[in-house]
């Protein structure tokens, strides 16, 4: 593996609320590469406080942002995580193989798909109906859509004017919500 490609990172605090942070007892392991059994980053040590802040946050963050509430909102964010994915990916893969010890085109094949993955939940949230499913005793509403060429950002629109123009809506018993793009 390349070493110019990878980062030289000394120290990795923990993601919370926005912010890079310390762990709170503030001590550091080290994380040993099976490559060559040395340690190429300190990371910290979260402890049980360190996950119970992280859980507020993240709740405060779901209650408070536009997340839960706008599709605009949640599909640029999915499909930006998933660009930024693709554009980091040769590093990504990289960096991950050098610290589980994974072969290079293992790595590459599962981290490939994450994108995908991303995208299709963006397509999914774009084909969730703007009201709640009516579901009969026992089983669950299914719902299929076809979006027009303009595939817009529909929820930003009339829904009444949206639903009649851009979206034709199938409902059948099944299980799972699926949008054709």
């Amino acid at each position: 593996m390349s070493s110019e490609v990878l980062p030289q990172v000394q120290q990795c605090d923990q993601f919370i609320n926005g912010k890079f942070v310390p762990s709170v007892s503030g001590e550091y392991i080290p994380l040993i590469s099976p490559e060559s059994g040395r340690a190429v980053a300190q990371i910290a040590n979260s402890t049980a406080e360190d996950v119970e802040l992280a859980v507020q946050a993240a709740q405060h963050a779901f209650r408070e942002s536009p997340w839960r509430s706008s599709v605009p909102y949640r599909v640029t964010r999915l499909r930006a995580l998933a660009a930024k994915i693709r554009e980091n990916m040769t590093t990504l893969v990289e960096v991950e193989s050098r610290i589980t010890g994974r072969p290079i085109r293992e790595m590459r094949a599962q981290l490939g798909r994450l994108p995908e993955w991303y995208d299709y939940f963006a397509s999914v949230a774009l084909c969730q109906p703007p009201w709640p499913q009516a579901s009969n005793s026992g089983s669950a509403a299914y719902t299929s859509c076809e979006l027009s060429p303009s595939d817009g950002m529909w929820a930003t629109l009339d829904a009444k004017a949206t639903a009649s123009r851009f979206l034709r809506w199938w409902k059948t018993t099944c299980a799972l919500p699926t949008c054709a793009r």
